[in-house]
């Protein structure tokens, strides 16, 4: 819209948009769930879509949109999904004093799988305005896995960047708690409960748990992505961008520690240092692929 303006700053308009509209949203909500991009996000509203459907009767329906079935749902929390990385282009600092006062559930996931599913992300699905206004490169050739998922621009130095200031800050936030995507993996019963128990203030049907995650589970989704291909009238994440290509789905492979399949032993122990030697180990992903134990807060 604004074309004879400098690239820049065309930019910088666009972000300060976003992060006003975001600004909008999140006002209104008395709950957030954070993530930086590519942690899981989806399986988490999926879970919580499913359990919400069932809970007041409804069809299973992964295409609904949160705001619908909200309106649907009378009584449901009023919550929304946030990546957390348009605010500061709003005027916030990053202090997170806006927080105080909600309920934030911080999703967290190994840097290394974060960054990884990110470059087939960018390689395959991003809209090359998302990539233009995110600062990814806008050639899809140009850069190699390893290369983006060490460089301090999109790769893994991000990603620590965006927990580290998430940790520093979380102390001021007395309704906070924190997920870890390979703690939902192994247990994903007792981590979703734990989730819903903090959302509801409450203790949330354990057969509809179960049911909401036989709903989401890796299999099933994949199957409803592949189906949602062939039917232009839906309008969902859940839609791969090729079908004949692994790399475009969503749901892709949702590995933990997946990363280490894509590098060789020197450049596996480069990024373990890289973490290791830079993220907060309040994570518990300091000594390697998402083994050990986040600290308590």
């Amino acid at each position: 819209m604004l074309p004879f303006l400098p690239q820049d700053r065309r930019k910088q308009i666009e972000r300060r948009f976003r992060g006003k509209r975001e600004l909008k949203y999140l006002r209104n909500v008395d709950w957030v769930c954070i993530s930086y991009g590519k942690s899981g996000r989806t399986w988490i509203r999926l879970m919580l879509i499913a359990y919400y459907q069932r809970k007041h009767g409804m069809q299973l329906n992964p295409h609904m949109r949160w705001v619908r079935l909200r309106s649907r749902a009378r009584g449901m929390p009023r919550l929304r999904f946030s990546h957390d990385n348009y605010l500061k282009d709003a005027g916030l600092d990053d202090s997170k004093d806006f927080y105080r006062g909600k309920k934030i559930a911080l999703l967290v996931r190994h840097p290394a799988d974060v960054s990884v599913s990110m470059f087939f992300h960018w390689k395959n699905r991003m809209r090359p305005e998302k990539r233009w206004v995110n600062d990814y490169p806008t050639d899809i050739d140009c850069v190699t896995l390893f290369d983006f998922v060490t460089d301090p621009r999109w790769g893994i130095p991000r990603v620590v960047a965006f927990l580290n200031g998430w940790s520093a800050n979380w102390h001021k936030i007395d309704n906070f708690l924190m997920l870890r995507y390979e703690d939902l993996r192994a247990d994903p019963h007792t981590h979703l409960t734990r989730l819903l128990r903090f959302l509801e203030d409450g203790e949330p049907d354990s057969r509809l748990v179960a049911d909401a995650i036989a709903f989401a589970s890796f299999d099933n989704l994949r199957i409803i992505e592949q189906q949602s291909a062939t039917k232009f009238w839906v309008n969902s994440r859940l839609r791969p961008t090729d079908i004949s290509n692994p790399d475009a789905f969503k749901v892709r492979r949702g590995k933990v520690g997946g990363y280490c399949d894509y590098f060789d032993e020197v450049q596996s122990a480069q990024i373990n240092e890289m973490i290791s030697q830079r993220l907060d180990p309040a994570f518990g992903y300091s000594t390697g692929p998402g083994k050990t134990k986040a600290r308590p807060r």
